[in-house]
């Protein structure tokens, strides 16, 4: 009897185990080095906007945008301040501060602490709040005349619901009544397969019915990816083409989709300055340790926001070279944490036609956006003018030169 009953131990002890360990999933970086790089991007200018004592230069949610009038075109640069509920004006060419909008956090036009902000026009100023799931459509005198919840239809098992996130990189489109917007869910599903964990939310403003769609690229399906920093989704809308282009961070490819169309089409866009993406060796039903993470995605490469560029019909799509096992353990969050970035170019096809490998610590690349003039980058507030001023510096597209 004890016999049988230490034996049934050890069976259940290295089933245990089995589930625990799997085969670390390799994502391969099948194009690395092919495409010449015909184009970079060069430092050109600079911008340089003055903040108050209230507003910090790390700001998630920033909007550049132009309106045109009888008297001509305002260029606007446009952030929102969450710790003070308030969106601030600009204008762009000038670099003057031009005005801001403070909204209430509670009564019949409280939105909270709202994490993002959409600018359509004055009329149309929409923020959300990650919280609540909560949409809201305001206007220039911070007055809510509607508000959609986006998580109203309850997950259940097997079937899976992103929650929305309004930010720099993960922007909203509004096409007349139709709100697109990215969503986000944490941790590793056992049972994920090609339809049950969407990764877009599609909101009718008519009905306020709300549709889950579009999914996470192949890869994700096997191994377990940490479920947090590589679940984010990056995207950017082609107007002229209507077409959604989707970044995720352990693939080397970005995929392409019509407005409600489910196919993503495929197109090769890795980096030349580093090969293979792996997973841990860890069960999808095992959740990770906090350090696990942490070195999954530092001790990776991996991929980040990607943009369109309407003025010169190239897209940019950031990556990160991964951190050194020694500098992982620096007591510097700036070196054990900050990757290296790269901005790898693709055509209006997708097609990779160039790539820079910008310097470490030098640019805050969650901090993008594209005027006319290039493509818009924070430099770090510790480098140069301190944090009273949103410095951005503007990256050009040339030609290599050493091409």
């Amino acid at each position: 009897m004890y016999q049988s009953s230490c034996m049934f131990q050890l069976l259940f002890i290295f089933q245990l185990l089995f589930m625990a360990c799997q085969q670390v999933e390799t994502v391969v970086n099948d194009q690395r080095g092919v495409h010449p790089v015909k184009y970079v991007l060069v430092e050109r200018g600079e911008k340089n906007f003055p903040l108050d004592s209230l507003t910090s230069p790390f700001l998630k949610s920033v909007q550049h945008f132009e309106i045109d009038s009888d008297s001509g075109t305002t260029r606007y640069l446009s952030f929102l301040n969450n710790t003070v509920n308030t969106i601030y004006f600009y204008n762009y060419d000038t670099e003057e501060f031009l005005f801001k909008i403070q909204y209430e956090k509670k009564g019949p036009h409280g939105v909270g602490r709202p994490d993002g902000f959409h600018f359509h026009n004055f009329d149309s100023i929409f923020l959300y709040n990650y919280y609540r799931k909560t949409l809201y459509l305001t206007d220039s005198g911070a007055r809510v005349y509607q508000h959609f919840f986006l998580n109203e239809v309850p997950p259940s098992a097997g079937n899976y619901v992103p929650t929305a996130q309004l930010y720099t990189h993960k922007p909203m489109v509004v096409l007349g009544d139709t709100v697109f917007i990215s969503g986000y869910l944490g941790g590793e599903m056992s049972d994920e397969n090609a339809s049950n964990r969407p990764i877009t939310k599609i909101l009718n403003m008519k009905t306020a019915e709300v549709i889950n769609t579009n999914r996470y690229s192949p890869p994700y399906l096997s191994g377990n990816w940490g479920g947090q920093l590589f679940r984010h989704v990056y995207s950017t809308f082609n107007p002229e083409k209507r077409r959604f282009v989707f970044s995720f961070p352990i693939d080397h490819y970005v995929y392409e989709t019509s407005l409600l169309d489910t196919i993503m089409t495929p197109h090769y866009a890795g980096s030349r300055y580093f090969g293979d993406i792996k997973s841990l060796s860890l069960s999808k039903r095992i959740p990770p340790s906090r350090d696990m993470k942490a070195k999954l995605h530092s001790l990776n490469p991996s991929y980040y926001a990607i943009l369109y560029d309407k003025y010169r019909k190239v897209y940019y799509r950031v990556a990160h070279l991964p951190i050194s096992e020694q500098d992982f353990h620096h007591p510097d969050i700036n070196i054990s944490r900050m990757k290296q970035p790269s901005i790898i170019i693709l055509d209006e096809n997708l097609q990779y036609i160039g790539e820079s490998l910008l310097p470490k610590q030098t640019y805050a690349e969650g901090l993008m956006f594209v005027s006319r003039e290039g493509l818009n980058i924070r430099r770090w507030p510790h480098i140069e003018l301190g944090e009273d001023t949103l410095r951005l510096k503007i990256l050009v597209l040339e030609e290599n030169p050493d091409a």
